[in-house]
């Protein structure tokens, strides 16, 4: 999938992800699977949408993830919007991307209902595993990763970018599958 017309038009590829940047929000994993990547896709960045609206250490946590985006290479990639975002900016973002990516196990109102624009966008979905995720993108639209998993969640990414990629041997991904350590995928 190219975003380069919904993007920039310098053939940027974007990952948006919805609902802050609080401890267990998975941020991280986003930004060590981009870093993977940066061979394959050195144009993607990274969106995310209500970063401050949920801060409740006084953005201790936010500064951490600021300093692994330094630390990676990626401080260019990542644009943080600290509101979230009102149903008609939310549907203009997620139809924007190119991935929205739902790294958390907790997933509040504002993840759910990107997830279902997504997929009544037709954009695909990566998400770490969850009852709620695994219910959603069990008949395709997205690949649902492991927790703490950041080799599937790249792999996934890349594949879902790239439908002619070749997911590395670590892992084999598919639309509609979920991705165990283990390296298998399941439908």
């Amino acid at each position: 999938m190219n975003g380069a017309a919904r993007v920039d038009g310098h053939g940027t590829s974007r990952l948006l992800s919805v609902g802050g940047v609080e401890q267990g929000a998975g941020v991280e994993t986003v930004l060590h699977a981009m870093a993977l990547l940066r061979s394959e896709h050195p144009e993607l960045t990274y969106l995310v949408v209500g970063a401050a609206a949920r801060e409740r250490d006084g953005g201790r946590h936010r500064q951490c993830v600021e300093a692994l985006a330094h630390d990676l290479g990626l401080d260019d990639r990542i644009r943080f919007v600290d509101r979230v975002p009102d149903a008609a900016e939310l549907l203009s973002l997620v139809s924007g991307s190119d991935v929205v990516v739902v790294p958390s196990r907790r997933i509040d109102r504002e993840q759910f209902d990107a997830i279902g624009i997504a997929l009544s966008c037709g954009r695909p979905v990566v998400a770490v595993r969850s009852p709620v995720t695994a219910s959603l993108l069990r008949d395709g639209g997205g690949v649902v990763v492991e927790p703490d998993y950041d080799e599937a969640f790249a792999d996934a990414v890349h594949v879902l970018l790239d439908p002619n990629a070749r997911p590395s041997v670590r892992v084999r991904v598919r639309r509609g599958s979920a991705v165990s350590p283990a390296g298998t995928a399941r439908a």
